[in-house]
């Protein structure tokens, strides 16, 4: 899916386009291969961080209103969907925004960021 999302963050960064109409572009876009709920989500939650990261004239951001803006996305874009059968993107932008200091970084270690974060199920053996 983020192979698609740059050039798409890129035009519509450099064009002023109808946010409905960017919406539904990235919906339909990320629809060809990734048409499940979280997907869609997660798709506009990355396009969004990529065209502020393109748009962004400054050397540093303030991270934590960033994930905030992400978050406020996510939830809009759940709200479309009734049933959501795995964790909402949202939840877990609010987990990490929970391990954030006041300067917008990651109180854990990358362990502790894979323990909480990633894979937690039987490790398979070759």
């Amino acid at each position: 899916m983020m192979m698609k999302q740059f050039p798409l963050a890129a035009y519509f960064a450099l064009h002023d386009i109808d946010p409905k109409q960017e919406e539904q572009t990235i919906l339909d876009i990320s629809k060809v291969s990734h048409g499940h709920p979280a997907a869609l989500v997660a798709a506009m939650v990355h396009h969004q961080l990529l065209k502020k990261l393109l748009k962004t004239q400054e050397m540093s951001l303030d991270k934590k209103q960033l994930l905030q803006e992400l978050i406020e996305i996510a939830q809009t874009q759940e709200s479309a969907f009734e049933n959501l059968d795995t964790p909402k993107i949202s939840e877990v932008l609010i987990k990490i925004q929970s391990h954030m200091d006041d300067n917008g970084s990651l109180s854990l270690t990358d362990e502790e960021i894979y323990n909480e974060f990633g894979w937690t199920g039987p490790v398979k053996n070759s």
